[in-house]
């Protein structure tokens, strides 16, 4: 699920949610007119029944994206994606699930 505004399908999960968070400036190469490197940052928040379920896909998405490194992933090409620090907790959603979440900083080509 993308997005804050996103409404979570009923259920005990696990969900995962990637929120854009802005980011840093982008990279310019050259003399070139628009950007060759973009620096966005993104939170991956992770909801599930329990808080052991929560923090499982937490740690499995932190790994996941932290080997992310020189690679195309849907027509992007990936300079490396780097977790900010380890999963937290955020609390209990609307409903009382347990979620956590992490940030990410991504370096891509343009």
């Amino acid at each position: 699920f993308v997005g804050l505004k996103v409404t979570l399908p009923p259920g005990d999960g696990p969900f995962l949610s990637i929120i854009d968070t802005g980011g840093a400036a982008p990279q310019y190469v050259q003399n070139a007119a628009s950007p060759g490197i973009r620096r966005p940052s993104f939170q991956i928040v992770c909801r599930a029944r329990t808080y052991t379920d929560a923090m499982t896909m937490a740690r499995s998405a932190y790994s996941a994206l932290g080997k992310v490194r020189n690679m195309l992933l849907s027509g992007a090409y990936y300079l490396k994606i780097e977790p900010m620090q380890e999963p937290f907790d955020l609390g209990a959603d609307e409903t009382g699930r347990p979620k956590l979440a992490f940030n990410i900083h991504v370096t891509k080509r343009s």
